[in-house]
């Protein structure tokens, strides 16, 4: 009983945030695709904004390391310090909600802000009218939409997505600062940026079907919401698909194509 409350809370506080399909954010980035589309066709000259770029790909990553340095500590020790070890550690850390504490809450709020903040990517390519391909685009809408609607709902299994994030964009960010001051970088790096992005976007949908394949054998004390179950399978599915594409070009293809993307 004590369980289904909680779940009927989570559904209570998703409505009162605006529990709706339709997303604020995906009418953002939709007017900034179309704005680029308007740019392309214009005459004006691209703006260079290299310096600019710069600071802003180095904030951003001095960001996420600062992410996962306050966060992963809590997530570490719900899953290496529980008394019936590590398996029942990584359970805790993916349906039960305790084991937080200030910091990792604090850089949890900041999380959801940052994946609004980082549609200022977007803003970079549209004013600079580079390329504006669907993985960069589809990758903000969504995530963007994701914080927006299943935020609210507050479930364990986010710990993984938040510290997974913190972590790629702790290398991702400066990579591509460094890249607008040319400075050479092996390729392996680049290699390795998008093999840390397939890996994350696996692992996502793994301890989504996980904790699905629990509340499916009885599992009343695993703390997810339906929408949100289905949400992510729908988002780390297509997300694995597509860095998977990208995974393929980069080391069977030989058509590696930095793409700056979550």
């Amino acid at each position: 009983m004590g369980t289904r409350r909680k779940a009927s809370g989570n559904q209570s506080s998703g409505q009162a945030f605006g529990n709706k399909t339709d997303c604020p954010m995906q009418a953002v980035n939709s007017s900034l695709r179309k704005l680029y589309q308007k740019v392309v066709k214009s005459d004006f000259e691209a703006f260079d904004l290299k310096t600019p770029l710069f600071y802003w790909n180095a904030g951003l990553g001095i960001f996420s390391i600062l992410g996962l340095i306050r966060f992963s500590p809590s997530f570490l020790t719900i899953i290496l310090k529980h008394p019936d070890g590590v398996y029942m550690g990584v359970y805790r850390s993916l349906c039960l909600r305790d084991g937080a504490n200030e910091p990792a809450s604090f850089w949890t709020l900041l999380f959801v802000l940052s994946k609004y903040v980082e549609l200022g990517d977007t803003v970079f390519i549209v004013l600079r009218k580079r390329p504006l391909v669907f993985l960069q685009w589809y990758h903000h809408m969504i995530t963007c939409c994701v914080a927006w609607i299943l935020a609210p709902f507050v479930e364990p299994v986010a710990r993984w997505y938040i510290v997974m994030n913190y972590a790629v964009h702790s290398v991702m960010y400066p990579y591509f600062a460094l890249k607008t001051r040319n400075v050479h970088i092996p390729r392996q790096i680049s290699n390795t940026i998008t093999s840390l992005q397939l890996v994350q976007m696996i692992v996502g949908l793994i301890v989504n079907l996980y904790t699905m394949f629990l509340i499916k054998m009885g599992d009343s004390q695993c703390s997810r919401h339906p929408v949100s179950i289905k949400v992510f399978i729908i988002v780390y599915g297509s997300f694995t698909i597509l860095f998977g594409k990208l995974f393929y070009e980069a080391f069977f293809l030989g058509k590696r194509k930095t793409k700056k993307v979550e």
